[in-house]
């Protein structure tokens, strides 16, 4: 989906997605009350706000959640046994990697090494820092932004079936 709306949410605008207690009804509910950011089909913006609203909008379609709509017309037909919207089942699976993110590089010192040496040092890579999983609880209400967790066995193996599955 590509974001031409004008929307992209200022920082004391934008819904603490990773701490909220909002579910996504609430987050689209709030769209409406934000500002443009720029004249509309001008210019393309990220805005995973907008994502909620394909969730909420297969849901009032189908009576149903988005996570429960997907995992049974696409993910169960699929066999896709080992992909998770629960990131509190994703964790109790014991399969989860640990996510890291490099802080403390030295960027400067990187550069110049770099352009001396045409080589890496240690500067370069900085500290391995944990990233803790995306949202607290559940996470069920970050489902249609990009909440699944697969395994990388289940995205190799739906591949081919992906395109002859039937979606209802």
């Amino acid at each position: 989906m590509t974001s031409l709306t004008g929307q992209s949410p200022t920082k004391s605008e934008r819904p603490h997605l990773t701490h909220s207690e909002e579910t996504a009804s609430d987050i689209v509910r709030r769209v409406r009350h934000l500002r443009p950011s720029t004249e509309v089909r001008q210019v393309m913006q990220y805005n995973n706000i907008h994502y909620f609203i394909i969730g909420e909008i297969v849901a009032h379609l189908t009576k149903d959640t988005y996570h429960t709509y997907i995992q049974t017309h696409i993910l169960d037909p699929l066999e896709m046994v080992s992909s998770y919207y629960n990131s509190t089942v994703a964790k109790e699976t014991g399969q989860m990697a640990q996510s890291f993110v490099r802080t403390e590089v030295n960027t400067s010192q990187c550069a110049e090494v770099w352009s001396e040496r045409d080589e890496l040092d240690r500067s370069c890579f900085g500290r391995p820092f944990p990233v803790p999983l995306y949202a607290k609880g559940d996470g069920l209400f970050l489902a249609a932004v990009g909440g699944l967790a697969s395994s990388t066995a289940d995205m190799v193996s739906a591949a081919p079936l992906s395109t002859s599955c039937q979606l209802t």
